[in-house]
């Protein structure tokens, strides 16, 4: 009776494992060129913001209905359209500069990537003091045909929050 049950849930086992579906293979060269084009995207976002091009930074962003970007707990923006919003709403005198550092990219699949990076945005006003916060983001990009987009991520803040 026990051979009978083992060799039952076996067969169960290897039914079920073989009617799902097959996760898409990266080779090791793939995988490599993935992390190095994210990583050359990170950068360009870090250029962009620091050199004030709200509008290049934001592009990084999908325009999609699925996005989103949480905050420290809660859905912050919904749509390329509000980050272009919040943007604009910092004024015409503030530049914000945006750094990574310690960031380890995961290949997922084809055409979508993990990033779990440290962060520290530094808002610069000439007009008034500027502040810096900072702490760790995680991040799901997908390749379009023009490049890497942010199609979810989420900030949190390191204790202690701003300076």
């Amino acid at each position: 009776m026990l051979v009978r049950r083992c060799i039952t849930t076996g067969a169960l086992l290897v039914a079920a494992t073989a009617c799902a579906p097959a996760s898409p293979h990266l080779t090791d060269t793939h995988a490599a060129a993935i992390r190095d084009s994210v990583q050359q995207t990170l950068a360009q976002i870090q250029r962009y913001s620091a050199a004030g091009l709200r509008d290049s930074t934001a592009r990084f962003y999908a325009d999609t209905s699925v996005f989103r970007w949480v905050e420290d707990g809660r859905v912050q923006y919904r749509s390329v359209t509000e980050i272009r919003e919040a943007l604009a709403a910092l004024g015409s005198t503030v530049r914000f500069e945006t750094t990574f550092e310690d960031t380890d990219v995961l290949p997922l699949a084809p055409g979508v990537a993990s990033v779990v990076t440290r962060f520290e945005t530094r808002f610069v006003d000439s007009l008034a003091a500027a502040f810096t916060f900072g702490g760790m983001i995680t991040m799901t990009l997908i390749h379009r045909p023009d490049g890497w987009r942010i199609l979810t991520g989420h900030a949190s803040s390191a204790a202690g929050g701003r300076s």
